[in-house]
């Protein structure tokens, strides 16, 4: 039965260790486009000779799941707090600073050690598929007129696909911004 692409909820989570699930909850919720994940690996041959004429199943490892997530440009509406998508910042190599009440600033990160990791978890229509250890390319867009949006394409290993109620979202109030100036 195909699933309905819209009945979706993308959650993210900084990772305390590296590559070890941070577990996300519906408070880590990220109001995006529609994500269409892939799940890719490598499929291993098992051709031993035993005394049946039936081959070994064969074994996939090595899985990656690759998703684009697509955000509108805005903050979090309180000075001082990251905007929702910040986990995706992060693991696209921007190191975070947040000065309490005042601003929330985002720098390239200078060594690997301040390189941050992210969980995701995509709820499509009653399924979950998570994500763990990922990391992220960024690209920003914005025309004149139009909001501005950051695209992400995350890369992360893949750990389990399953059926899941999908949890209630809470998402940020604050209007996306529209592109004021021709540049």
């Amino acid at each position: 039965m195909p699933l309905f692409e819209r009945n979706q909820v993308v959650l993210a989570k900084i990772e305390t260790t590296k590559g070890t699930d941070a577990t996300p909850t519906g408070t880590n919720a990220i109001l995006c486009d529609v994500v269409n994940p892939t799940v890719d690996g490598q499929s291993l041959e098992n051709n031993v000779v035993r005394s049946s004429i039936s081959a070994m199943p064969q074994k996939f490892v090595n899985k990656t799941v690759r998703a684009t997530i697509a955000v509108r440009v805005k903050g979090s509406g309180t000075a001082g707090t990251p905007p929702e998508f910040s986990p995706l910042l992060q693991c696209s190599g921007l190191k975070e600073t947040a000065t309490a009440s005042t601003k929330v600033e985002y720098t390239p990160v200078n060594s690997a050690s301040d390189q941050k990791t992210a969980t995701l978890y995509i709820y499509k229509d009653g399924l979950l598929i998570k994500a763990v250890g990922g990391m992220a390319n960024m690209s920003f867009s914005g025309r004149y007129g139009e909001y501005g949006s950051f695209t992400f394409e995350y890369e992360g290993i893949f750990a389990g696909a399953l059926d899941a109620s999908t949890p209630t979202p809470t998402y940020d109030s604050t209007e996306p911004i529209e592109m004021k100036s021709k540049l």
